[in-house]
């Protein structure tokens, strides 16, 4: 049971903040540069969920004045992936607002960033009649081997890891909103090679699996479930939605109850792989509490044993400039009703 160790946020009347939803764990490196990005976009609170730091995460973020913090005990697993808590959270205080629902790890970018407020982005959500924005996670990564990442508390993600794979990416279809889901991106690249180029063996068992998960005995059965070539991770989430109550996240944050979604989007910048990533991959892959018994993380772990002195970088590997330089790519698209930036009075940099 979520318990509030500060008091709950108040009630928004004007409906005008935009509020974010996070849950963490031991996440006192991340927090502090998270927190300031965020406020640099202009988010009015931040409603936080934590399941058991032991780290000092508590303590800072109880000294924060627009952090209204709770503690939960318990299995993440067993709350899917701790997605039960902030869904309660959101109705109890983000219904009718502006909601980010982040992990620690994920700062929200949009085109024009560089000079928009994020409520200049909702309003802009709101002209166009959408409820949504969806995203794709973009992995951000260091020119160094991980185990040799270093990064201060405080500094800017950015400078530790300001390299990206600008391709390839794939999306497939999907029954649930976004109702679709993508992947490729440097953990594709690196811990999962097979899918870079996958060959006809692959490419047919996977649509066999594809139909046969249509029917529910299939769908429940693990040991046919264990057969599938596990595939690298789902890059699509909607981080930002106008809350109603009863409204459902339905796997973590890739998959949500309907929403109107925006034409355009935006991305999430993923920095999973800052100094910690290692001894943190190491403790979650034990620990078996994320999805599918922390497959993903044993995975990580596995290729780091093999290869200690692996780095993420390649000679393809993109170096972030700005918003302009995503869209250029194709990563992102601007809303239609969002402000050009010839509309936009003076330049406010907010850095990743």
């Amino acid at each position: 049971m979520l318990q509030p160790l500060k008091h709950p946020p108040p009630v928004d009347p004007t409906g005008r903040e935009v509020r974010a939803f996070v849950r963490v764990r031991d996440e006192v490196t991340r927090m502090p540069h998270f927190l300031a990005h965020y406020r640099a976009l202009g988010v009015n609170r931040f409603v936080i969920a934590d399941n058991g730091s032991t780290d000092g995460t508590v303590a800072l973020l109880a000294g924060e004045p627009d952090v209204h913090l709770f503690t939960v005990e318990g299995s993440y697993r067993e709350a899917r992936g701790g997605q039960d808590w902030l869904d309660w959270l959101l109705d109890q205080y983000g219904a009718g607002n502006w909601c980010l629902v982040l992990d620690a790890d994920e700062l929200l970018f949009y085109p024009e960033i560089e000079s928009t407020p994020l409520r200049d982005l909702c309003d802009a959500l709101e002209r166009e009649e959408a409820e949504a924005l969806a995203c794709m996670l973009l992995d951000l990564y260091g020119a160094q081997p991980v185990a040799e990442s270093e990064y201060t508390i405080g500094q800017p993600f950015l400078e530790a890891c300001p390299w990206f794979d600008e391709a390839p990416y794939w999306r497939t279809p999907s029954d649930t909103c976004p109702y679709h889901e993508i992947y490729g991106g440097v953990r594709q690249r690196v811990f999962y090679p097979q899918w870079q180029k996958p060959d006809l063996t692959l490419r047919l068992t996977e649509r066999l699996y594809n139909l046969g998960h249509r029917l529910p005995p299939i769908r429940r059965n693990t040991r046919i479930q264990s057969w599938r070539t596990k595939r690298p991770p789902n890059l699509a989430k909607v981080p930002l939605v106008r809350w109603q109550r009863g409204r459902r996240y339905l796997a973590s944050t890739h998959k949500i109850s309907p929403v109107r979604l925006s034409t355009g989007s935006g991305l999430l910048l993923h920095f999973k792989f800052l100094g910690d990533f290692r001894p943190k991959a190491a403790r979650e892959a034990q620990r078996r509490e994320y999805f599918d018994g922390a497959s993903e993380y044993r995975r990580y772990t596995s290729v780091l044993e093999a290869a200690p002195d692996l780095s993420l970088w390649h000679p393809a590997s993109t170096r972030l400039e700005d918003s302009r330089q995503l869209c250029a790519l194709g990563l992102m698209t601007a809303p239609p009703r969002l402000p050009s930036p010839s509309r936009i009075r003076g330049e406010r940099p907010v850095h990743a």
